[in-house]
């Protein structure tokens, strides 16, 4: 009787450490023996447990790794993360953007493009001192062509009034105002002629003259 339990015994130790060894093969006599699972058919697929996000969601400490079809999504899914904080993802499916990668080299400059066309020409301004032929002034003034009569206040401070170049003015005429009674001067460049040999630079009293350029200088012509 002790005989028969003993070998009764060794023959459960035996068959047990078999089946904890061996791989289980369905559709396949040779199972990989990397695989503790292998499935052979040329014929039929394998189905996975079907069900939808809210059944899917209902799982009690799904295990990393857990695989299910989600029947709502129509794919595959994996829990990628734990058992407490479970993460399903599809498999197969697009991963996290990674990380920027380091900016490239700068490419060569293009070609430049064509000129555009020119656009249409704006308004002209209002500019009290220069496009009148009148004018009042009280600070440092270059005369211009179109300028014919100017009033000259030095009252608060000196200035200095710049003549064009004679030699591209030949026969205008200006009339010069200084119409304040201080010895503040008005200077004027370049000097005016009051004969061959003599010029004036410089007012410091109230004086209205008529100066003209003969294409050489400028000189007071009453």
């Amino acid at each position: 009787m002790r005989r028969d339990c003993s070998f009764l015994m060794l023959t459960i130790l035996v068959l047990t450490t078999k089946v904890l060894s061996a791989q289980t093969g369905i559709g396949t006599r040779k199972p990989d023996e990397s695989a503790v699972l292998d499935i052979s058919s040329n014929s039929k697929g394998l189905l996975f447990p079907r069900m939808s996000t809210e059944e899917r969601n209902l799982i009690r400490n799904p295990a990393s790794g857990l695989l299910i079809y989600n029947s709502t999504q129509s794919q595959i899914e994996h829990n990628n993360g734990t058992k407490t904080s479970p993460n399903w993802i599809a498999v197969g499916g697009i991963g996290a953007t990674g990380a920027t990668g380091a900016t490239g080299a700068t490419g060569a400059t293009g070609a430049q493009g064509e000129i555009g066309i020119t656009g249409l020409k704006g308004e002209k301004g209002q500019d009290s001192e220069s496009d009148s032929a009148v004018l009042s002034i009280y600070k440092d003034y270059r005369l211009k062509i179109s300028d014919s009569t100017i009033f000259c206040d030095t009252e608060n401070k000196a200035f200095t009034l710049y003549l064009p170049d004679a030699s591209n003015s030949p026969g205008k005429i200006y009339i010069i105002n200084k119409i304040d009674e201080t010895s503040n001067e008005l200077n004027i460049i370049p000097a005016i002629q009051l004969t061959k040999n003599s010029s004036i630079s410089f007012l410091n009293y109230p004086k209205s003259f008529r100066i003209k350029s003969d294409g050489i200088s400028w000189y007071i012509i009453n």
